[in-house]
């Protein structure tokens, strides 16, 4: 937890994950994470646009569904490698 309020926290990619809400995400290893699960149900719950430091949701802004993948060497045909090319 930081002095603003904000926080990090761990969800899992399961379907226990559904319908919660997130601005961002790092997913970390997602070769070895089932890509029909990030795509159905991770990456959709970070469809909250951040605000602004003048506290206002801009739709142009970058900072908005910002997602970022870690992962060791893999092999094509994976969500991950797909995702990168």
């Amino acid at each position: 937890m930081f002095k603003n309020g904000s926080y990090f926290d761990n969800i899992a990619a399961t379907e226990k994950s559904r319908g919660k809400r997130r601005h961002g995400g790092l997913i970390e290893e997602c070769v070895g994470v089932d890509g029909q699960i990030l795509s159905e149900v991770i990456i959709p719950t970070m469809n909250v646009s951040r605000l602004c430091m003048d506290g206002e949701m801009h739709p142009e802004e970058t900072l908005n569904k910002s997602q970022i993948y870690v992962t060791t060497a893999g092999w094509k045909g994976t969500f991950a490698y797909d995702k990168l090319i």
